[in-house]
């Protein structure tokens, strides 16, 4: 099943990408996140309430809270800033250049909590960065 979640979510973000392309060349990028993100709020509240209904605890602590408001902050703006981009370049460049997102995460996690990386995934962050730099040529 966790395989098969991977391959769902990866899908479907593909997807996404076309789909938003389409969606701003008659829409502003403003535009296209309002909606999108109205959508959202209505299908993760009808799993919410599924979730409740079903008997899933929420503790809400002021950690997850406080975390979660700055996530609610920050994907919307990088969502539109992301969806301008996509307005003006192609697919292939802007894709690229925000697939490097998870060697973002990589160098926070080392430099801030201290995870480590061995050699092998180093190389394979190097060959990554690599692969993107020649598609985006």
């Amino acid at each position: 099943m966790f395989y098969l979640s991977l391959l769902f979510a990866t899908v479907v973000w593909g997807l996404n990408v076309i789909i938003d392309k389409q969606a701003l060349k008659t829409g502003h990028p403003i535009e296209v996140n309002f909606i999108t993100t109205m959508t959202t709020a209505i299908v993760v509240s009808i799993y919410f309430s599924l979730a409740k209904k079903n008997g899933l605890q929420f503790a809400y602590s002021p950690q997850t809270v406080v975390l979660s408001v700055l996530n609610g902050v920050l994907i919307p703006t990088s969502f539109v800033v992301y969806l301008y981009a996509l307005s003006k370049g192609e697919i292939s460049t802007v894709v690229m250049a925000t697939a490097t997102y998870p060697i973002i995460a990589i160098l926070f996690a080392v430099f801030a909590f201290n995870e480590s990386v061995s050699a092998s995934q180093w190389l394979g962050i190097l060959c990554t960065v690599f692969g993107i730099f020649l598609v985006m040529k």
